[in-house]
């Protein structure tokens, strides 16, 4: 039988992350780098320890000469230091060891669990030493579950790729029992034969669908494009949002060539926002291959973000995006410092020539990448559009695509008449 080691908490930069161990050498593996304090690591108990790294600078670390000097700036004491001389007699640092602090539990006799710094150098340097050791490394998910409902099982999943409290919390109460409950009563009340059951447990079906888009982006952030011509301010735009410098700005056309992704969360809720490359007619074959991609990215998102330049106003390109933008959509009117108040009022009277008033989007925001004016109400828009509502506490939120589809099919087959049939699906998903 294989000792297997797992990172369980999402390979995102944290304050804490969680390796665990489980297997027969569990315990000899981890034993092997960790000096503790106090008295041994017996089930159910908790120690400090020090880790003392042997792979370092190994694996795929990505900085590890950078990583090698935090650690010990900050993990290593100077005990573990001492002065030698290079060849040419100049005084140098050696490093006997590089240290780690670090909390272990032993929640069963064959497993161990670490808890360390949740910096990715750390992690896989201390995974490194497991494996080293003879441990097998898998992927959270496929850490041995201890749960025999479905349900609770890909919740348990799903909130190893959680990457904010909200969207943690929403499956947390799916892992505690919201959804099997949910449909234990539907399929309860669709069996009954006392009058307007099967009303009842259709009425119950809407409500979970209800949340269906929602609750496949608790562990999948929702995708936010900007789209737009060049030069347009859709990379200055993107810096702004994340508060630092993501995206090359330039004032030549096209500096942006391919599309950029950088992850975030608003309202507490996961997104992705992708800066695109500026849509033109492009002569040059790399600006035209990135403009193809950019339309793509735009067709895929779940929120679209069509950047106008204040001064320039709406485009035959911007007429284009709108065509191929997702149901949610919003006009961004930047650099609105250059226009003053009157910069969203001259998108509108474009868009009202254009026709585009006919088609359904998000309003409009006046923004300005330089001095961040509307920066906080286009984020509080955005925040509107996606998430419309949220559920109360404990409400059932059905969050895989596997479970929306059967939920559907109950619908149609309730509506069908086959009862039988619908029981059966809903069954399935709790067995």
């Amino acid at each position: 039988m294989n000792t297997i080691v797992a990172r369980l908490t999402p390979a995102v930069p944290a304050a804490i992350a969680t390796l665990a161990i489980s297997g027969p050498l569990a315990l000899s593996c981890v034993e092997r780098f960790v000096r503790l304090s106090g008295a041994e690591l017996a089930v159910g108990s908790l120690r400090f320890g020090v880790w003392e790294v042997a792979s370092v600078g190994q694996g795929p670390v990505r900085n590890p000469t950078a990583e090698r000097r935090a650690t010990l700036s900050i993990a290593e004491p100077a005990a573990e230091r001492r002065a030698t001389f290079n060849t040419a007699g100049e005084p140098t640092t050696e490093r006997r060891a590089t240290l780690e602090q670090v909390v272990l539990t032993r929640p069963k006799a064959d497993t161990v669990e670490v808890h360390c710094h949740g910096g990715a150098a750390v992690c896989q340097a201390l995974l490194s030493d497991l494996v080293s050791a003879g441990c097998v490394m898998v992927a959270a998910e496929q850490w041995p579950s201890r749960l025999s409902c479905p349900l609770a099982r890909a919740a348990e999943e799903d909130l190893l790729n959680a990457t904010t409290d909200r969207a943690a919390a929403v499956l947390l109460d799916q892992f505690s029992g919201a959804l099997h409950q949910a449909i234990e009563n539907v399929a309860r009340r669709s069996a009954s034969d006392e009058p307007g059951n099967i009303s009842l447990a259709s009425a119950g079906l809407e409500q979970l669908l209800q949340w269906a888009d929602f609750g496949l982006h608790l562990s999948q952030p929702w995708r936010i494009v900007l789209a737009g011509p060049p030069n347009v301010g859709k990379s200055s735009l993107l810096n702004a949002l994340a508060g630092t410098r993501q995206a090359i700005v330039h004032h030549q056309p096209g500096t942006t060539r391919d599309w950029i992704e950088w992850s975030s969360a608003i309202d507490g809720w996961p997104v992705v926002f992708t800066d695109t490359a500026g849509v033109r007619a492009a002569s040059e074959p790399i600006e035209r291959a990135g403009v193809e991609r950019s339309l793509n990215r735009l067709i895929e998102a779940d929120l679209a973000l069509l950047v106008v330049d204040a001064q320039q106003g709406w485009t035959d390109e911007h007429a284009r995006l709108l065509e191929l933008a997702p149901a949610r959509r919003m006009i961004v009117c930047n650099k609105a410092d250059l226009m003053g108040a009157e910069a969203p009022d001259l998108v509108v009277r474009a868009l009202n020539s254009s026709r585009a008033e006919q088609q359904t989007f998000g309003g409009i925001v006046a923004t300005s990448a330089t001095d961040g004016t509307g920066i906080d109400h286009l984020q509080d828009a955005m925040a509107r559009i996606l998430v419309p509502e949220t559920p109360d506490a404990g409400t059932a939120v059905p969050f895989r695509i596997g479970h929306i589809e059967s939920l559907k099919r109950c619908r149609e087959l309730l509506q069908q008449g086959d009862t039988e049939g619908a029981i059966a699906r809903l069954r399935s998903l709790l067995m």
